[in-house]
């Protein structure tokens, strides 16, 4: 199973590979509402430095996945910078989750939804940037 560090190594490393350095970074820090920056894991940003899209990645094989997903949540709906216009939580699927885990990520899917936020559950974290450089081109178009 892959921690958060191993799959943004790996989105870095395709980042680099496709060339898309300029438009997708990977853990930027960003202003919130109370006056601090907090860590993003994904910033998509247009050909004007402006961050478009931000997402943040948690990891199915977190033992405190409950308490990460609150803490991103509270991080995503207090960022200030007014040119996103595209939230996305990235919980790819594992094949080696315990049910009781998988219902715990079923829930949190769910209450995504229900925030009005985007879910990406893509295996692959190479196809979760292609999909975040995809919705750059459609959202800066």
């Amino acid at each position: 199973m892959l921690d958060k560090n191993h799959i943004i190594s790996n989105m870095n490393s395709f980042i680099k590979l496709k060339n898309l350095d300029d438009t997708i970074k990977t853990r930027k820090q960003m202003n919130t509402t109370l006056g601090s920056s907090k860590q993003i894991d994904t910033i998509g940003y247009n050909k004007d430095g402006a961050a478009i899209i931000v997402s943040d990645i948690i990891s199915p094989a977190t033992s405190k996945i409950d308490e990460m997903y609150a803490k991103s949540l509270f991080t995503l709906n207090n960022l200030v910078d007014t040119t996103i216009q595209k939230k996305i939580f990235y919980i790819p699927t594992m094949d080696v989750i315990e049910k009781e885990r998988l219902e715990q990520i079923k829930h949190i899917k769910a209450h995504i939804r229900g925030e009005g936020l985007f879910v990406n559950d893509s295996a692959d974290p190479k196809e979760f940037v292609e999909s975040i450089a995809q919705e750059l081109q459609t959202l800066t178009a």
